[in-house]
């Protein structure tokens, strides 16, 4: 059985992660262009692109160009930096702490407990999304299963 994830399943998400989804893309994509917009211009000033050259003339020139491409350089080789040691210290505080181990409940005081059959509880435990209806004394009605 293959588990998806809810992120991959937009039909999942509610409207509040869907808008934080899109305002994610929308940021990283502007982003992107950002630190891309510099570099593409230069290089097309380079190709002697003649919207490009009006581009760096606008930027303050090629020397302005060079040294804000050498600052987003400098950016995002601290962000890479930051990023690799955060991973390396997640991953040996990881290591460290033992995996919480849990403790098995036999089917048997499953079903004794919440007064359902095998086949129904066997069915509630493997599926992806199970809807539990109670009574007003809080006993469980029924079990749906999608």
């Amino acid at each position: 059985m293959t588990i998806e994830l809810v992120i991959d399943q937009p039909a999942w998400q509610n409207p509040r992660q869907r808008l934080a989804s899109w305002a994610l893309l929308l940021c990283g994509w502007a982003l992107w262009l950002y630190f891309a917009f510099p570099f593409v211009e230069l290089c097309g000033w380079w190709l002697d692109v003649r919207v490009c050259s009006w581009w760096v003339n606008l930027s303050g020139g090629s020397l302005s160009l060079r040294i804000l491409l050498f600052l987003y350089g400098k950016t995002l080789a601290g962000l890479l930096g930051g990023w690799c040691a955060w991973t390396v210290y997640n991953d040996r505080r990881e290591r460290r702490r033992p995996a919480p181990c849990p403790l098995p409940v036999p089917q048997e005081d499953l079903r004794r407990e919440f007064g359902v059959g095998g086949r129904q509880l066997a069915l509630a435990r493997n599926s992806r999304h199970t809807t539990v209806h109670f009574d007003s004394a809080g006993r469980i009605l029924k079990l749906e299963v999608r």
